[in-house]
């Protein structure tokens, strides 16, 4: 640990977060400036999603919702407005 933190030697630190909720500070101001730093995204595989007990989920409540307030907008832009 004395080495890395003396940064005597390269080294890579790989973050593999399957929820994305972790954070690393570019060191500069523009994120798109910091040439050391990369993002890699993918999809979770089925035993991420088992861990995280997302491949039992029932969204179809959640669904249902969201695809109605989608026609709801949907009608109300054709609305003509004067």
């Amino acid at each position: 640990m004395l080495q890395l933190l003396s940064l005597e030697d390269q080294w890579t630190l790989v973050l593999d977060d399957a929820l994305a909720n972790s954070f690393i500070a570019p060191i500069s101001d523009d994120i798109k400036d910091d040439h050391q730093l990369t993002f890699e995204e993918y999809q979770r595989s089925w035993e991420q999603n088992e861990e995280l007990g997302l491949n039992d989920m029932d969204t179809s409540c959640a669904d249902a919702a969201y695809d109605s307030s989608n026609a709801q907008l949907t009608e109300g832009s054709d609305v003509e407005q004067h």
